[in-house]
């Protein structure tokens, strides 16, 4: 039987106290919030997933290091820049 996942809602804010704004994804803050789960809170965990603006991304245990799955979004096809037409190739 696989192992549930874990998931916690995480907000990652802007660090200036003028304008303080929730942002979409911070991936160094994704990463110490794991950290802190998976080593000091439910060590028995291999993952944890986290509820976020930005999707679900997930951490997974490898040993001693950790990797996060961003969420990700379908590609979608945008004109050239005008400034950069001419200066690369696609």
């Amino acid at each position: 039987m696989p192992v549930p996942i874990f998931r916690l809602t995480l907000s990652r804010f802007t660090g200036n106290p003028a304008a303080v704004v929730e942002v979409p994804l911070c991936g160094h803050a994704t990463l110490a919030s794991a950290w802190v789960v998976l080593e000091r809170l439910r060590q028995e965990r291999q993952s944890v997933a986290f509820l976020t603006r930005s999707g679900p991304p997930r951490v997974r245990r490898h040993g001693p290091a950790c990797s996060l799955d961003f969420s990700s979004k379908p590609a979608t096809r945008i004109g050239c820049v005008p400034y950069l037409e001419g200066q690369v190739e696609v």
